[in-house]
């Protein structure tokens, strides 16, 4: 009888021991699989801010008349500036970086908005913008998680 319910016992330490090495390999496997969700879901995140700041700038740069795309510095912030006609009046789009945000304001030419009523695009520290000599619009945005990140655009390619 002894030794049947030693055995027993030991079945039972057996079974226990193996749940415990299931139970922590599972807690591993959950631990694990969680930080590499969060990882790849910080580089979505940081994926998205890059794409859609620069692709928006490109895409209205390229979708203006190339003529009267210009840099306007007058507010303290460089502004990229597209002039456009609606029905015989001109409004401008102007787009720039303010309180580490990419902003934008349609309003009426010569409108004076106050920086801070524009529409929030996407997060973005700094933004520079320049017209090369040859035609090029050059643009340097800087992310505090991505880095500086520049993109070059050939206004002339704009339909």
């Amino acid at each position: 009888m002894k030794t049947s319910n030693q055995e027993h016992r030991l079945h039972t330490v057996l079974v226990l021991v193996l749940f415990l090495i299931f139970s922590l390999s599972a807690v591993s496997v959950l631990t694990y699989g969680t930080r590499v969700y969060k990882s790849i879901i910080e580089k979505t995140e940081e994926n998205y801010s890059l794409r859609t700041g620069l692709i928006y700038l490109s895409n209205k740069i390229k979708s203006a008349d190339e003529d009267r795309i210009y840099i306007d510095q007058s507010q303290k912030v460089t502004m990229l500036v597209i002039p456009e006609d609606i029905e015989g009046k001109t409004y401008e789009s102007r787009i720039y970086c303010y309180n580490r945000k990419l902003m934008e304001i349609f309003t009426n030419e010569g409108n004076d908005i106050p920086l801070e009523g524009g529409l929030y695009i996407t997060d973005m520290d700094s933004l520079t913008i320049e017209e090369t000599k040859s035609g090029l619009i050059e643009i340097e945005a800087t992310y505090e998680n991505l880095g500086t990140k520049r993109l070059i655009v050939d206004v002339r390619e704009a339909d």
